[in-house]
């Protein structure tokens, strides 16, 4: 059941849908919202599975190993979310 995936939502302060997560997230004993973690890699080790933008992070998660869901969120992070599929590494 869903209710036993605990799920972990990081995004940026300046989050322009950080309102709206919060209220999501808000009395959800699974879910905890995030907008800043000092030990990123140790977060993303323990983690099963990551949704995320196809910038940087995503050889970040890539070298941990880490499955993930790639979402293209800027033009320029389309190469990266290619060649990780070209690569099989998504």
């Amino acid at each position: 059941p869903v209710r036993d995936i605990k799920a972990t939502i990081l995004v940026g302060a300046a989050n322009h849908n950080l309102p709206h997560l919060a209220s999501l997230c808000a009395g959800a004993e699974n879910m905890e919202l995030l907008t800043y973690v000092g030990n990123m890699a140790e977060r993303l080790a323990q983690s099963d599975v990551a949704v995320g933008a196809g910038g940087t992070s995503t050889w970040e998660r890539c070298a941990l190993g880490l499955p993930s869901i790639l979402v293209t969120l800027a033009e320029n992070q389309r190469g990266n979310c290619e060649q990780a599929h070209e690569l099989g590494a998504i």
